[in-house]
């Protein structure tokens, strides 16, 4: 078995990643070697697990709705984080800024976005035989259904 869930088994704690607010989501890539940690000032932490190093944080920008972080600056709350299944070649952010955030993974740099009607609150992107789709689902009470590939 992948998981032993046998009653009186201990899982043991391997190592703790420290976030400087509350972690709203957390993703593995697909080869497992990267973890995205999205927070609830705003940053999406990409947490090389081997070296247990921050390889990049991703910064969402300033809003007029929610609460001050800690320097007196406006963030977004990170709600979900998804990476494309095939190679973790993308990564999409979603937050309450409204929008789905799409980040190339070579040099994160932002690459689309796509507004919605309300906060994006999870995401889930599958491959198919011949397609790969991004889900979103969010307070507007819709999940949108994007092909991607």
């Amino acid at each position: 078995a992948i998981i032993d869930a046998s009653p009186g088994t201990n899982w043991d704690v391997i190592g703790e990643i420290q976030r400087s607010a509350s972690v709203q989501c957390c993703r593995w890539s697909p080869e497992g070697r990267y973890l995205a940690v999205g927070g609830h000032d705003g940053m999406v932490a990409v947490v090389d697990i081997e070296s247990r190093s921050i390889r990049t944080e991703i910064v969402r920008g300033p809003s007029g709705e929610d609460e001050d972080d800690k320097s007196g600056a406006r963030q977004y709350r990170v709600r979900s984080i998804c990476w494309s299944p095939e190679d973790g070649s993308f990564l999409a952010v979603g937050a309450t800024d409204d929008k789905c955030a799409l980040y190339e993974t070579k040099s994160f740099e932002l690459v689309q976005e796509m507004t919605r009607a309300g906060h994006v609150n999870c995401m889930d992107w599958c491959l198919s035989n011949t397609n790969s789709f991004l889900a979103m689902g969010g307070d507007d009470r819709t999940v949108a259904i994007l092909k991607t590939g």
